[in-house]
């Protein structure tokens, strides 16, 4: 480590230990619990970090502090290896395609409230904005490409961003079918886990079950990449006069199938075709 370094460190451990003792002696234990690896490694991420305060939520140390002209909040594991870090930024700031797509998307006319940018280690960026619509609040995750991949309903204050642990089986099971992937996103309630991937420059949902067993994997497709088998099948089919809104690819582990949202009036309706063209439901 060169002598600007060790000063950088220094300054930076010197800020973060008078922060913890400014308040009262639990912030003394706080502080003397901070791995030194976490410290150093904040250090070497954000070299011009100031005001650094650190915190414990559950069991992961977070430091918040002041990087140039951005909030930041960044998450370390009881190891000190860094985890996450969420930085404020803002709307102008964001991707292009990002941009692009919340404009010309379903809440192209809510007023955005605050804009993050969530890092994660072994994870691919994601952007959220917190949108608002009168009384409504949401808060929308977008990948790099613009992808939208998660709406969260009334805002982040219900559900504030934390690290999401990848479990090794389903982190082995998508390294092992697409090699190519990045995780984005994972989300899991009592039934399901939901993991949002990037695989080759396309966004795909693989779903797994309670007990991390791989169910099936599916991304929107545009209808010139539907087989002519299916889309000929379609078009002979008792739903050919309806319109399509969208048209997912599902693959399962007993092959692909395509799902097709059609709308008739008021009614939505899915049918969806196996790769040989016959229609399953």
């Amino acid at each position: 480590m060169n002598v600007k370094s060790i000063f950088l460190v220094g300054t930076l451990a010197c800020a973060a230990l008078f922060t913890a003792c400014d308040d009262d002696d639990n912030d003394d234990i706080l502080y003397s619990n901070i791995p030194d690896k976490a410290i150093t490694n904040l250090s070497q991420l954000y070299p011009d970090a100031r005001q650094v305060e650190w915190d414990i939520e559950k069991d992961y140390f977070v430091a918040d502090f002041h990087d140039g002209k951005h909030e930041v909040e960044a998450w370390f594991d009881q190891t000190g290896a860094w985890i996450m870090s969420e930085t404020d930024i803002t709307y102008n700031e964001l991707p292009k395609a990002v941009i692009n797509s919340f404009e010309s998307g379903f809440y192209a006319s809510w007023r955005v409230d605050d804009v993050d940018l969530l890092e994660q280690s072994g994870r691919g960026n994601i952007y959220v904005l917190d949108a608002e619509s009168g009384e409504q609040e949401m808060t929308l995750h977008y990948s790099e490409n613009g992808d939208l991949i998660n709406e969260v309903p009334d805002g982040n204050q219900n559900r504030p961003i934390q690290p999401t642990p990848s479990p090794d089986a389903i982190t082995n099971l998508i390294q092992e079918r697409y090699p190519n992937a990045t995780i984005l996103e994972i989300d899991t309630d009592n039934r399901y886990t939901e993991v949002d991937i990037l695989d080759n420059r396309i966004h795909k949902e693989v779903i797994f079950d309670a007990q991390e067993q791989w169910l099936y994997t599916e991304w929107e497709i545009r209808q010139t990449e539907v087989p002519a088998i299916v889309m000929n099948a379609f078009s002979a089919s008792e739903y050919a006069s309806y319109r399509i809104d969208d048209i997912h690819c599902v693959e399962r582990i007993d092959g692909l199938y395509y799902a097709f949202d059609l709308e008739l009036g008021d009614r939505d309706y899915i049918a969806t075709f196996d790769a040989e063209g016959n229609l399953i439901k």
